[in-house]
């Protein structure tokens, strides 16, 4: 073979793989081209945050302004008083006529019906004493209590008679007969309870709870817890129309509540101590607030005035009740008396006593006086003590 031919035979032997390669460069150029590269990461989408599940907290208004009181003066007309009713006129010649439950224990609350017939006396020995409020007879001994009796309450046609105390249990009964009517537990040891002036309600609060109770004045079925208050109560009074009630505490606050529904209508820091008696004008005009330190002060409703303050005893206010003119403001203290005031005398005293304003003293309880009542006719006034004795006093012929 010649060179010629040789070279050929290789370039034909070549030429098939020189065009192989060429088409694979070919290729994997194309493949190359077409190779995107991959996106870079993307932003990841603004997320909207999910709301919490926690409430936000309303923070609470400052206990520091003290409100207006707003209480709505009682438009009752003032009745016709009867000869014997204890007023500014009559006053000084109030006198005792009976002494009644003699060895009996401690009486810690006493109460008496409208027209001064029936009166009721407990304490200590946990039963409810019920006597004739002419001839002193004892007509009824109620037992069911398991605890001291700390309160009573009597409305004023004598049909019905509340009990409360240690035992945390409200009881009632028809006083004239000495049936029970029902009894119930409350939330606490009552302190004090009271009938709305026309029987249809009763009002309680007591030891160890902020929270005081409205019940039916008949059946004594619940109808609504009394709030607005930080401690424990300890004294409740009605307006004479019924149509609001206050209650004191431990810190010395005093809540107004609408009667119908227990709301707070209004309340007010009434002392620096514990308020534990309440009482309010026959025209609803005026709040005397008796406290655990011996002091009392009147407070014009109307205005939210202060009128005026003195220590009427040398113990702790524990009864208060106004004349049915209004004239007569009555105290009763841990120190065992019962003293009668001009109530129009009173805004304008200056002696820390009192002195000026002061009718008479009535008698001492040994061992503190601890409750008083006023019948709703103004004749008859109780009180009732740690010597176990309900001293009853009437005006007298003088």
């Amino acid at each position: 073979m010649n060179r010629l031919t040789r070279t050929n035979a290789i370039r034909s032997a070549l030429l098939p793989l020189l065009l192989a390669v060429c088409w694979a460069l070919a290729a994997c150029q194309s493949t190359v081209a077409e190779i995107t590269p991959p996106p870079s990461p993307s932003v990841p989408p603004t997320r909207t945050p999910v709301p919490s599940a926690t409430p936000t907290i309303t923070p609470r208004p400052s206990a520091t302004p003290t409100p207006t009181l707003t209480p709505t003066p009682s438009t009752t007309p003032t009745p016709t008083l009867a000869p014997n009713v204890i007023v500014a006129e009559t006053a000084p010649r109030v006198e005792l006529v009976l002494t009644l439950g003699e060895g009996r224990g401690a009486f810690n609350a006493v109460a008496i019906s409208g027209d001064g017939r029936l009166i009721a006396a407990a304490g200590t020995d946990r039963a409810v004493y019920v006597f004739d409020g002419e001839s002193g007879e004892l007509l009824h001994r109620l037992e069911h209590h398991r605890g001291t009796v700390y309160t009573l309450d009597m409305t004023a046609d004598g049909s019905r008679l509340a009990s409360g105390g240690r035992d945390r249990t409200l009881q009632l009964w028809e006083p004239r007969t000495g049936e029970r009517i029902m009894g119930t537990g409350t939330t606490a040891q009552l302190r004090q309870v009271a009938f709305s002036p026309d029987g249809s309600r009763l009002a309680g609060g007591g030891y160890f709870s902020a929270l005081g109770e409205m019940w039916d004045g008949a059946s004594g079925g619940t109808l609504y817890r009394l709030e607005g208050h930080n401690t424990r109560l300890r004294s409740v009074a009605w307006s004479p129309d019924g149509a609001w009630l206050a209650t004191g505490d431990e810190q010395g606050t005093v809540v107004f509540h609408d009667a119908e529904t227990g709301e707070v209508r209004d309340s007010f820091a009434a002392a620096d101590a514990a308020v534990i008696s309440l009482a309010v004008s026959p025209d609803g005009n005026i709040m005397a607030v008796g406290t655990s330190r011996n002091r009392v002060s009147l407070w014009n409703l109307a205005t939210g005035e202060r009128l005026v303050e003195w220590g009427p005893h040398s113990g702790g206010i524990t009864g208060l009740a106004f004349s049915p003119d209004g004239s007569v403001l009555i105290t009763a203290g841990g120190d065992g008396s019962v003293r009668l005031w001009d109530a129009a005398l009173l805004p304008d005293v200056r002696d820390l006593h009192g002195l000026e304003a002061r009718i008479a003293t009535l008698g001492r309880h040994e061992g503190g006086c601890w409750g008083i009542d006023l019948s709703a006719d103004g004749t008859t006034l109780v009180s009732a003590g740690g010597d176990g004795m309900v001293y009853v006093w009437r005006v007298g012929g003088g």
